[in-house]
């Protein structure tokens, strides 16, 4: 699972994979490219899964608004109708039409 895989096919792979149940190891094997923001970004994701919204914020801290940003749009994947309103509002407002999946509003 290398190729067409960028940044952003990632995050969303991944979690979708988690949405679903499904093993998202795949997804992280290959997110070398992300460096430090890998496992802040997972414990994002998995803990929108779960409806922590709050911890899954936490683990944002700092990051750079473009990488915020898809870290939401991965998040609504992830946790669905469930996701804060906010999320989508960013992602759509941060990301271009490419970058990031169809957010319902």
């Amino acid at each position: 699972m290398t190729n067409g895989i960028d940044q952003v096919t990632l995050l969303l792979g991944a979690a979708l994979a988690l949405r679903h149940g499904r093993d998202t190891e795949p997804y992280w094997a290959q997110a070398r490219s992300m460096r430090e923001y890998a496992p802040r970004l997972r414990r994002f994701i998995e803990a929108a899964n779960a409806g922590k919204f709050q911890e899954a914020e936490m683990e944002l801290g700092s990051m750079p608004m473009e990488a915020r940003a898809l870290a939401y749009a991965a998040g609504v994947v992830a946790a669905g109708d469930a996701a804060p309103s906010r999320w989508r509002k960013t992602a759509r407002l941060v990301l271009f039409a490419p970058e990031r999946p169809y957010l319902r509003s």
